[in-house]
């Protein structure tokens, strides 16, 4: 909608809905927001082998980096958080077997993105915080 007119238009129709709709339409348009966002994130995800396939070592690679970037935003604490963490990541896309999980985790750790002491996860830089 480029036209700065009707958006006004639609604004103000907007304000004159009832609480319930409102609620409705917050429901509605999060949803959207949601859907977009899953195949942007899909589009900029490597592409992946459903579950089953193993993974070459040039795609581990490639997740190796994703999977880095995104991890040191959601820094997961616990082994079992950080497993669940990127299998979410393939979700979308057929899966992830366990196998190719540990050697991204593996991978992971060589790179000293992160460091696993038992069951807790810790990530390296100044930026770690407890």
């Amino acid at each position: 909608m480029n036209n700065p007119q009707t958006f006004e238009k639609l604004l103000n129709a907007l304000t004159e809905l009832d609480y319930t709709s409102k609620l409705k339409l917050i429901h509605f348009l999060t949803e959207q927001v949601r859907k977009e966002e899953e195949t942007l994130n899909k589009q900029n995800m490597p592409g992946t082998n459903l579950i089953g396939n193993a993974l070459t070592e040039e795609e581990i690679a490639t997740y190796v980096d994703y999977i880095g970037t995104r991890l040191l935003k959601s820094r997961p604490k616990k082994l079992k958080q950080l497993l669940n963490f990127i299998r979410s990541m393939f979700q979308f896309k057929g899966g992830i077997s366990d196998h190719d999980v540990l050697e991204i985790i593996n991978k992971l750790n060589q790179k000293s993105l992160i460091t696993i002491d038992g069951n807790n996860v810790s990530y390296s830089g100044a930026e770690n915080t407890a």
